[in-house]
């Protein structure tokens, strides 16, 4: 072969060299198009609304970890008062976390577990006068349908049992706080995987009548009612704390 030809290349051939730099255009091009095209298609996929199947399901994630989401003092805040102000309830401190076998008295917890019971947030308050105590908690169970079948044993055969075991605070006036001196009780529970327990009884552990309770603790009913509010679902999961729809 002829080196002149050899180092020339065919008639009407770009050289070796020339030929790699026109590939390697036309490929970043080709590449350049697909990163615009993919760029474009997340930015539909982001900027899009969520749907309503979407919306829901963010929302039951979001409801279901919420007692975890929020802190102690957004679940148990140091005052709370019902909606006109009145029947303040002052906390005296927030328990730890406890396994439900540890929060609930035997009699009910067996039930709760059996449903998946998780754990138990739970506070106790008093009132303005500081001769009431409350422990209230929020028993956390994995859906709505188990929360309800658990909340049947709060009143099986007719009677409504304390369920909540009560947490004392050395050096208050919940220093002898004990689940002896639990006196009235009360619970809800919602559309929600949680059940709303309070348990109520006198700082000196007294007694009187059931009705008499029932007028004297309504400060508690305001910890019900703040709690119940606390564990409702979001009027829009996704723009809730730490929810991506």
């Amino acid at each position: 072969m002829d080196p002149a030809a050899a180092a020339s290349g065919t008639p009407g051939e770009a050289p070796p060299r020339r030929r790699r730099r026109r590939a390697t255009a036309v490929l970043a091009a080709a590449g350049a198009v697909g990163l615009v095209a993919g760029l474009a298609g997340m930015a539909l996929e982001f900027g899009r609304a969520p749907t309503r199947a979407e919306r829901a399901a963010a929302g039951t994630r979001e409801l279901a970890a919420r007692w975890r989401i929020r802190t102690a003092g957004e679940i148990f805040p140091p005052t709370v008062r019902n909606a006109s102000g009145l029947e303040p309830a002052y906390r005296i401190g927030i328990a730890q976390p406890a396994a439900c076998a540890e929060a609930l008295d035997a009699q009910v917890a067996h039930a709760f577990i059996a449903q998946g019971c998780r754990v138990v947030l739970r506070a106790t308050y008093t009132d303005a006068t500081r001769t009431l105590l409350t422990t209230v908690g929020a028993v956390v169970m994995p859906d709505q349908d188990k929360a309800e079948t658990a909340m049947e044993a709060l009143s099986a055969g007719g009677h409504e049992r304390y369920a909540l075991r009560v947490v004392p605070f050395p050096d208050t006036v919940a220093a002898d706080w004990e689940d002896a001196r639990r006196q009235f009780t009360a619970y809800r529970s919602g559309p929600t995987p949680y059940v709303i327990v309070q348990v109520s009884g006198w700082v000196d552990g007294r007694t009187m009548p059931e009705t008499a309770d029932k007028e004297r603790f309504r400060f508690a009913d305001t910890l019900l009612d703040h709690l119940s509010g606390v564990f409702v679902p979001a009027d829009d999961p996704c723009k809730a704390r730490d929810v991506r729809c």
